[in-house]
């Protein structure tokens, strides 16, 4: 305490509002208290301090705890609760104090009546003279302030009068009396728990006090940080919560300013906030649930909307709003009549649910009104009451089940399970009231069955099931309700009998979490993972697996004919599917096996002396086979060829000990239809065989080391061969009249070794895979072909173009060319590394040449896609009625895999890729062989079944982390596309129009993530002038790509136009880029990195190269470079902007490199700092953007500290001229922001909010999006609106009036 007598501390400076009459003066050394004189009414004077004290008990009580709902509801009963929990009121008479309050009240509602607006209300009017303040009284039972801290209202209350007054008779006269009543005297401390608080509020020096301000600062910033995560769960609508939510940050800092009448003009402020500014418009989020309605129509969740489909049309027939920012997690439908052709559906989400009538022949969706519950709901239900009328049941998170009226949506009754554990998943069973049963999957790895059947009481536990290692995440019932299925986190899906109270069968076989699954049919279940695949399960084994997207299958539901099945990804995308209409062999035994004849068999055997069955070391086994769809030609290790017939299961001899085949065959077969067979010999000599017709030619003057045949047209065969030596010989064969040779092949390399080959059709293009991972191209032209077998003799063809390393290191072991009827030459490559890529092959090299393909004459490659279609090896692409399939080989399964659509079509259990093996077609499906233990075994799968069909296509399953909006004109109309880029190394371009999203193109060049995706200006108005994207991630990959438009049936390609040269070795990541300036040609681009480097590149588009044109050091920045923008001064510099973890805004001048005044051929030039700004945030600048605003340069930045600032530097020199902060601008991490014009500012952050703040950083707009974890935020121009996207775990877009 200070010495100087002086010196007086007041109480309100902490930032209370006190009124004059009581504030407490401190002396220095005798500590005495000096009440100013005030005078009070007859009021004040008749009243009893005992009655005043327990007055202000009474409001403490309302405040701290917020219970003004229960005053309003029941007087009594709130002074009752307070009487029993505040220690203020004991000895209080319950209905004295309820007297009392409500004379209060009253006076509070006269006061109120004359002044209009608790607003208007002088701050030190009181309710009656010496009494509490109207404030405290109006907060108290309105209800306002219940997150304000205990201790601040304690003290508010004892500063108004607490103890003050004595028997009426005012402030206290002498200290005879004072002693007598003060809470202070040594008589009542002992009863008076305020003492220890008084002594130390005397004592308080100014010092002290401004600490304690400072830390009920940090306490109420953090305080209001938890009120709005927890606000994201809360079922109130979005209105209400922002409300309550602002006028308590607008609470906390009026308290910081030491005033509260600022609410008065906050209140004025909330007026002015527009809630409908952002209106969502287009959505592609994690389909969450999924349900059929009818027979054709299919009900899917897309975040809080409800899309329909008809399946049997393949298309969207509508869509509704469901919920306000709350996602649906669960859809159950229940047909009202079959004459009306209606269905009503239960929908709920959160806690809220709805019940929605949709009518099947119009497909007209009629929303019904949302109710609220208490608790998260876990399942829905249809019952009947009794007076058979449907009503909603509904399962709790806390096991609790409610029955509700599904017309007005109150409680009929409740049921609360005895076990009262949370739980993660819920089932509900029986069409009455008295038969409903509840499945309940709880966090402790459990499954309680109980039944719901007597109202308002506790219900015990039926049947516990244990057996899960984790917390259960899906429960189903059967449709005849004796059995569950649930899905749990141990990667299980578990049947159980209720009869018998155990499981009755255990599947394994998902790669990750289980979430959910469905009975289909008696014997069939289909789960669905976070594996990102359906299985369908069957009596205890695994039937078939259906791989639907990368991440994440949330939901599944089958159809009532037990056959259709639908499935709602985690990437958005909605598929449907028949079970049981494709081939899945699990065993051997499943397969046809063909052995070699016996001696038994009566065979025209000439010279044949070795018998096939005995145990000598000469013993006769198959050195090669070729398959047709009835019959099989076999090639044995003593030279005989041999057809067997699988119609009558027969045996013919189509050669016996023919020349050089004994010891040494290659066998290779047509694969379109498997009439003609290629074998090679040891000699040199090619045979072809068809029926049991045989011809030969002597190719080479060695071994015949590998060899293919292809079918040009009917009875005309292209043969390539390949000797010991590596030379490459094409002939042509002409069935019945002549074997030519076309064209010897030149190999590049002379370890050149051939793994795959084809010919086109019109025999213009060969293609040739080797197993160093390259693909080669020949074009035939004019070559004339030799009449005679003399390959020697032939013209020598020249590689036309290669692309090396198309599949890394990996064997490129399957190829196919095409040509279509304009002329247009599309190659499709297979390797090893399980990937399949499409190229084009153009006769001309054009502007836009890939940089990764290398010309040779006049022959380019374009690679225009990349698709992973098996975690194992291709062996084979076979085109069957225009569908691509892929043959694979992973974990001695082989498998026919669509590539387009990505799922497999036929899977059976095989020998293995490096054995015997083959895959013919036919006319009713595919023949599949192989040889396993010296038994050639077969068999034959049709295919009849068709791709998934997919409704809804799926745009990424794992985080978006950056977004692009380009206007492109497709088909005469202009257009806003957006490119995402993210985790998965992707590049999509999504078109949102016609109420649609689409997907229009997907590449995928970056080996890692893509952080940040940026469009280079267009410098022509021409709308077919070149439009060019960056793209940088990880590794340091900075790449440029060439958007190609145009009006086929690929409207938008993404050409891969140049990449840059990685600047260091070490791993480190191009966190952001921005464009600088283009000029012609010229482009360039700020690159900031994780390593703390800046630096400064220049792209080239006419000759696509990027070169380095300057660099910062890392020790300019020291810490990871985050974000990056751009300037163009209006004096003509060009400024670059970078923003640090460390909250540290740097700014750069770029101007002298892009005038060509330094030489940036130079090694090791560096960039300069001419401005650096320390401590704009916190922490982390993860978002950056600048605008010019007269002559200064306006920057926007958000951080990890949850604010967003507005810093005004002038341009000349940069310096700061004032940096505006909203501390509290949302509840987490800021991703982006971006300027919208007329000085408004949108950002985006992890809690899900999307703002939109004025030049001051006052809220003007507010929308919650439903992307979970948003990364990313863009802004567009569209007609007279602007729209705003958000990418994260989806994507989202929102509309905004320009004129707002």
């Amino acid at each position: 305490m200070s010495a100087d007598k002086d010196k007086s501390v007041s109480l309100s400076e902490s930032g209370m509002a006190v009124p004059e009459d009581t504030r407490v003066q401190v002396d220095g050394d005798t500590q005495s208290t000096k009440p100013v004189a005030t005078s009070l009414s007859a009021e004040s004077e008749s009243t009893n301090s005992t009655t005043l004290k327990q007055v202000y008990g009474m409001l403490c009580w309302l405040l701290i705890n917020g219970n003004a709902k229960v005053w309003h509801e029941s007087p009594a009963l709130a002074c009752q609760r307070a009487i029993d929990q505040c220690t203020h009121l004991e000895g209080a008479h319950v209905e004295q104090l309820r007297l009392k309050m409500e004379d209060i009240a009253r006076r509070r509602k006269q006061i109120l009546e004359e002044h209009g607006r608790a607003e208007n209300v002088p701050r030190e009017t009181r309710v009656f003279g010496g009494g509490p303040l109207f404030l405290i009284v109006d907060y108290a039972m309105s209800g306002h302030l219940t997150q304000v801290p205990a201790d601040e209202i304690q003290a508010l209350l004892r500063i108004h009068g607490v103890g003050k007054c004595e028997n009426g008779s005012g402030p206290v006269r002498n200290a005879r009396s004072h002693a007598r009543t003060s809470p202070c005297s040594p008589d009542n401390r002992r009863q008076s728990p305020e003492h220890a608080f008084m002594q130390r509020a005397r004592q308080l020096t100014q010092a002290e006090v401004n600490q304690m301000r400072s830390e009920m600062a940090i306490r109420r910033k953090i305080a209001l940080r938890d009120a709005k995560v927890l606000a994201d769960w809360t079922a109130m609508k979005r209105r209400e919560l922002e409300l309550r939510e602002m006028k308590i940050r607008e609470f906390i800092r009026a308290q910081e300013d030491g005033t509260i009448d600022s609410l008065v003009k906050f209140e004025e402020y909330l007026k002015r906030i527009q809630h409908d500014l952002l209106v969502p418009q287009y959505r592609r989020l994690p389909a969450t649930a999924i349900a059929f309605l009818s027979d054709n129509l299919l009900a899917t969740a897309n975040g809080s909307t409800i899309d329909i489909y008809d399946v049997r049309l393949k298309t969207s027939v509508g869509s509704c709003n469901v919920f306000d920012s709350v996602r649906i997690h669960g859809i159950v439908a229940r047909l009202c009549d079959a004459d009306s052709r209606s269905v009503e559906f239960l929908v709920f989400g959160s806690k809220q649910w709805t019940v929605i009538r949709i009518h099947l022949d119009s497909a007209r969706v009629e929303p019904g009104t949302v109710f609220y519950v208490d608790d998260w709901i876990k399942a829905g239900h249809w019952v009947q009451d009794d007076k058979q009328a449907w009503q909603v049941a509904l399962a709790l998170a806390h096991n609790q089940v409610l029955v509700m009226d599904s017309t007005h949506g109150n409680c009929i009754y409740n049921v609360q399970c005895a076990e009262r554990c949370i739980l993660y998943a819920a089932a509900l069973y029986g069409d009455t009231l008295q038969t409903l049963v509840v499945a309940a999957g709880t966090v402790f790895n459990k499954v309680l069955v109980w039944d719901a059947w007597t109202k308002d009481t506790e219900a015990q536990v039926r049947v516990q099931l244990s057996g899960h290692e984790g917390v259960v995440f899906g429960v189903r019932f059967g449709k005849n309700g004796r059995r569950i299925m649930s899905t749990s986190d141990d990667r299980s899906v578990r049947v159980w009998n209720l009869d018998e109270k155990s499981a009755e069968t255990v599947f394994y076989g998902h790669g990750a979490r289980v979430w959910s699954c469905v009975e289909v049919d008696g014997d069939r279940l289909v789960s669905a993972a976070e594996d990102g695949t359906c299985r369908v399960w069957r009596n205890g084994e695994t039937e078939d697996v259906w791989r639907l997207c990368p991440k994440n299958v949330w939901a599944v539901a089958a159809h009532c004919d037990g056959r259709m099945v639908a499935a709602a990804c985690g990437d958005g995308a909605v598929c449907v599917w028949t079970v049981g209409g494709r081939q899945r062999i699990e065993r051997i035994d499943e397969l046809d096996t063909i052995a070699l004849p016996g001696p038994e068999q009566a065979l025209n055997w000439p010279d044949r002396d070795i018998d096939p069955g005995s145990d000598s070391k000469e013993r006769e086994f198959i050195r090669g086979f070729a398959l047709t769809w009835d019959s099989a030609l076999v090639v044995t290790n003593h030279g005989h060829i041999l057809r067997h017939s699988t119609l009558n299961n027969s045996w013919d001899v189509v050669a016996a000990k023919y020349g050089a085949l004994s010891g040494y065959a290659m066998v290779a077969a047509e694969s379109k239809a498997g009439n003609v067979a290629a074998i090679g010999m040891r000699d040199g000599t090619v045979l072809l065989v068809c029926g049991n017709s045989i011809r030969s030619a002597q190719l080479h003057t060695c071994s015949v080391q590998w060899l293919t045949v292809t079918q040009r047209s009917d009875n005309v065969y292209d043969v390539i061969t390949v000797d010991n030596s590596g030379d490459i010989v094409w002939s042509l064969v002409t069935w019945d009249a002549s074997w030519q040779a076309v064209a010897r092949i030149e190999r590049p390399t002379a370890g050149m070794r051939v793994a795959s080959a084809a010919v086109s059709h019109d025999g213009q293009w060969l293609v040739i895979g080797t197993v160093t991972g390259s693909v080669y191209v020949y074009k035939h032209g004019d070559v004339k072909t030799i009449n005679g077998l003399d390959a020697e003799t032939a013209t020598l063809l020249q590689v036309a173009c290669k692309w090396p390393q198309a599949h890394g290191q990996h064997t490129v072991s399957a190829v196919s060319v095409d040509v279509d009827v304009v002329g247009n030459v599309r190659i499709v490559s297979g390797g090893r590394d399980g990937w399949v890529r499409t190229f084009n092959v153009l006769d001309s090299v054009p502007a836009d040449a890939a940089p990764d393909a290398v010309c040779v004459g006049d022959v380019v490659l374009h690679c225009t896609s990349r698709v992973k279609v098996t975690r194992g090896w291709i062996e084979q692409l076979l085109c069957v009625d225009g569908q691509l399939l892929a043959v694979t080989f992973f974990r001695k399964r082989l498998e026919l895999v669509d590539v387009e659509a990505a799922h497999i079509v036929v899977s059976t259990v095989c020998a293995g890729g490096a054995k015997l093996w083959q895959v013919v077609v036919g006319s009713a499906g595919v023949r599949i062989g192989f040889v396993k233990s010296g038994l050639l075994r077969t068999v034959c799968v049709p295919l009849s079944q068709s791709a998934p069909i997919v409704l809804a296509t799926g745009i990424s399953a794992t985080d978006i982390r950056a977004v692009c909006a380009i206007d492109v004109q497709i088909g005469g109309r202009q257009l806003c596309v957006a490119l995402l880029g993210g985790e998965d190394g992707h590049i999509r371009i999504i078109k949102c129009s016609d109420m649609q999203l689409d997907v229009l193109a997907n590449v995928r060049r970056h080996r890692s993530v893509i952080r940040c995706i940026q469009s280079i200006p267009s410098i022509s108005l021409d709308s077919d002038a070149s439009r060019f994207v960056l793209s940088a991630g990880a590794g340091s990959e900075l790449r440029c790509w060439r958007l190609n438009a145009s009006s086929g049936d690929d409207p938008l390609a993404l050409v891969d136009w140049a990449l840059a040269p990685v600047l260091d070795d070490r791993d480190i990541r191009i966190m952001d880029i921005a464009v600088v300036h283009r000029e012609l040609s010229n482009v360039w681009i700020v690159a900031a990195y994780s390593d703390a480097s800046v630096a400064l590149w220049r792209l080239d588009t006419d000759h696509q190269t990027f070169s380095c044109a300057a660099r910062a050091a890392s020790d300019i920045h020291a810490h990871c470079v985050l974000s990056a923008a751009s300037v163009k001064t209006n004096d003509g510099r060009y400024l670059v902007l970078t923003g640090a973890s460390d909250g540290q805004i740097i700014v750069w001048d770029v101007s002298m490199f892009i005038a060509g005044t330094v030489d940036v051929a130079k090694p090791n030039v560096a960039l300069q700092a001419v401005l650096k700004i320390p401590h704009v945030h916190q922490s982390g600048v993860n978002t950056l953007c600048a605008h010019m605003d007269g002559v200064d340069i306006v920057v926007a930045s958000g951080g990890d500290d949850c604010s967003i600032s507005l810093t005004r530097i002038g341009s000349t020199p940069p310096s700061v001229q004032s940096v505006t902060r909203n501390e509290l601008a949302h509840a987490s991490a800021i991703q982006g922001v971006a300027f919208l014009g007329g000085g408004s500012i949108c950002s985006v952050s992890t809690d899900q909010r999307v703002a939109v703040w004025n030049q001051h950083l006052e809220l003007q707009g507010m929308a919650i999006t439903l992307v979970s974890d948003p990364s990313a935020l863009e802004v567009s121009t569209i007609g007279d609106d602007l729209q705003i996207m958000v990418a994260g775990i989806g994507f989202e877009t929102f509309t905004m009036s320009r004129s707002c």
